[in-house]
């Protein structure tokens, strides 16, 4: 089945990566419950128990991945102590097909964005959360027919 033509989904949670929760507050179901809450609001898709009963399977993880490594002046690559390594908190949506094919359609990877402050971060997280429901909604997006002139 299409995502454009799916109107049952069932939300997994793919887990998180400790690291993850050291730069967003609200522990290790953070992303799957802002996304749920996030999904529900819009109101498109009718989220469901089991997989059995959906269209599509939406999986969303967090983890952390290294934005970049840098070595200290004077330092090597191959000693630890001599490289410091930047973290970015991130997201990955990935949607399946819900048959026993299990076709995979798309994977979105976004970072979750960060504020200054615990509470700021968890008002960064939430709009990250609510980027990622608009990228889901273009992906559903039909086209409008050419207009005559």
């Amino acid at each position: 089945m299409k995502v454009t033509a799916a109107k049952k989904i069932f939300l997994s949670n793919g887990g998180v990566d400790h690291g993850f929760n050291q730069f967003i507050p609200g522990g290790p179901n953070v992303t799957y419950d802002e996304l749920y809450a996030s999904l529900k609001q819009w109101g498109y898709f009718q989220l469901v128990d089991s997989p059995s009963q959906a269209d599509l399977i939406f999986d969303i993880s967090s983890s952390t991945i290294v934005h970049e490594s840098i070595i200290k002046p004077g330092g090597n690559v191959n000693i630890a102590s001599d490289t410091t390594e930047a973290y970015i908190p991130t997201f990955t949506l990935s949607i399946y097909s819900a048959s026993k094919n299990d076709q995979f359609y798309y994977s979105i990877v976004m970072p979750a964005n960060l504020g200054s402050n615990k509470a700021k971060t968890a008002i960064a997280f939430t709009q990250s959360i609510g980027v990622l429901t608009d990228k889901v909604k273009a992906l559903v997006a039909v086209p409008a027919p050419p207009q005559n002139p």
